[in-house]
């Protein structure tokens, strides 16, 4: 009996598709977010300032969604995350045409090229490696080229959103314009960082009365 010659063949076959199965990777869809309001409406940060740290700082177009570039101008509030919510530095950084920020005397950023959820763990990790805190850092971004901003993290379908911060904008819209939480995600609880401070609210309902500043850090629980 003669063996089929096609045997070595379809050998070569399977192992050729088992190596490409090895560099298949597994495809997470996009989803989209939705459009954010007219700029117009924001609110800008401290009536009568400017976010400029000295007479030739530009001003720049700004993108909460987009990147930041030399000459964006940053207000930062600093604080410990934990029970004490001790304040480690306030003030405005510039980023300059290398593409760092220098955080008062403590050091500085990489920054350009980032999105805001990105340069606040880069600024974060400055102060850590300064040796400041052991503690874990609320960095607060209060506004960028003075438009006010605040964050949306955790239990989110498209990871850590910054949001302008549009007048009477609720706690639920600002969810809603980050995407909202992950499918079939069960939980409902939230936290809410102001100056290094976290107060805990068990719903979206109970949250809206929560008025939103500058800064703030919304960070949707995905336990509870």
């Amino acid at each position: 009996m003669i063996a089929p010659r096609s045997t070595p063949f379809l050998a070569i076959g399977l192992v050729l598709c088992l190596s490409a199965c090895d560099t298949i990777k597994k495809y997470t869809p996009s989803i989209p977010l939705p459009p954010l309001p007219d700029l117009t409406q924001v609110a800008r940060i401290l009536p009568g300032s400017a976010d400029k740290v000295d007479s030739q700082d530009p001003d720049i177009d700004f993108d909460p969604r987009g990147t930041l570039r030399p000459g964006h101008t940053l207000r930062l509030q600093i604080n410990e995350g934990l029970r004490s919510a001790k304040s480690l530095w306030k003030g405005l950084t510039v980023v300059e045409l290398d593409g760092t920020a220098q955080i008062g005397k403590i050091g500085s950023a990489k920054l350009r090229g980032l999105t805001l959820p990105e340069a606040a763990a880069s600024i974060g990790a400055v102060f850590r490696v300064a040796g400041m805190t052991s503690s874990p850092v609320a960095v607060h971004i209060l506004s960028v080229e003075n438009v006010a901003v605040i964050a949306v993290e955790g239990d989110l379908t498209s990871g850590p959103q910054p949001l302008p911060l549009y007048d009477n904008i609720t706690v639920a819209d600002a969810v809603r314009l980050a995407g909202g939480r992950k499918p079939n995600s069960t939980a409902n609880g939230l936290y809410i960082t102001r100056e290094g401070q976290k107060r805990y609210f068990r719903s979206l309902t109970a949250a809206n009365e929560w008025r939103l500043a500058a800064g703030d850090i919304i960070h949707l629980s995905a336990d509870h």
